[in-house]
């Protein structure tokens, strides 16, 4: 009997627990994602594509993306000081903010990818930030988002990316609002990681918007002595294929450690481009 009513007692507890748990999120913009089970089926058509043998005629083409640029003006400004043109960059939007960092940016006519913020998977979510694309805004806050993000965008924006694998990239009705805005000023999609599916590929197909997907990402989650592996894996894959697509966050270590990489590739067969999907 005694046990009976302790069980009653803690399940009370939890009972309450919860319910104050969810009337506190309620106040709270910031929204905490549930798990979920993430599964991305590649597209067979576009593997097929993307995996055959390379002419060996041509050099091995390697495009880099140093990506979200645009956070903080000294540090960006660091970086584009010693990038080479023929490496391209991705600015948050939040830059703008910066009229000073968007003049240099112009000045060395680097290839720029936009980036469009999205939700993000199993991390706090922002519902008020003026730039980001959420399921869990109504149809017109997303695309006052997305018309935020486009705005004001450098005349070398060659295309958005996705700002990461984010659940909006399978989520028709959000994503939507998005590739509208793209195919009304004609800009491609790229997705920081080969993980999207076969239902945003088609989607954004049937929508008339090109979209890609890069081959290797190195993130701050990456340690440092993983970075030469990566690259070295990007080697790889454009010696097999004849091209191949890495995006590099913007932490200067990293781009130190690429530009140094880079210094000592074979020039007679390897070639850096700046990123375009023309």
């Amino acid at each position: 009997m005694l046990t009976d009513n302790l069980t009653a007692k803690i399940s009370l507890i939890l009972i309450c627990s919860i319910g104050w748990s969810f009337s506190k999120s309620d106040e709270n913009p910031t929204i905490l994602l549930p798990q979920e089970k993430i599964e991305f089926p590649l597209k067979k058509e576009w593997l097929e594509k993307r995996y055959t043998k390379r002419d060996t005629k041509t050099k091995v083409k390697l495009f880099f993306i140093v990506h979200n640029l645009g956070f903080n003006a000294s540090t960006t400004a660091k970086i584009l000081k010693i990038l080479p043109k023929n490496i391209a960059i991705s600015l948050t939007p939040y830059v703008k903010q910066s009229k000073d960092t968007l003049k240099i940016i112009k000045q060395k006519g680097h290839h720029v990818l936009w980036v469009q913020p999205m939700e993000l998977y199993r991390q706090p979510n922002t519902v008020s930030d003026p730039y980001r694309l959420s399921r869990y805004k109504d149809k017109q806050h997303n695309i006052e988002s997305v018309t935020n993000t486009l705005s004001d965008m450098p005349g070398s924006t060659v295309g958005v990316i996705a700002d990461e694998t984010s659940p909006v990239l399978r989520d028709e009705e959000t994503l939507l609002t998005l590739l509208l805005e793209l195919k009304k000023r004609k800009l491609t999609l790229l997705s920081p990681e080969m993980s999207v599916n076969s239902e945003f590929m088609n989607l954004c197909h049937t929508h008339g918007v090109k979209c890609d997907e890069a081959d290797y990402s190195i993130s701050r989650t990456d340690t440092a002595s993983n970075v030469v592996s990566l690259l070295n894996r990007v080697k790889e894959l454009g010696e097999q294929t004849g091209y191949a697509i890495c995006v590099i966050d913007a932490h200067w270590p990293y781009v130190v450690t690429l530009l140094e990489w880079c210094s000592r590739l074979d020039k007679k067969q390897f070639e850096l481009y700046p990123y375009s999907m023309d």
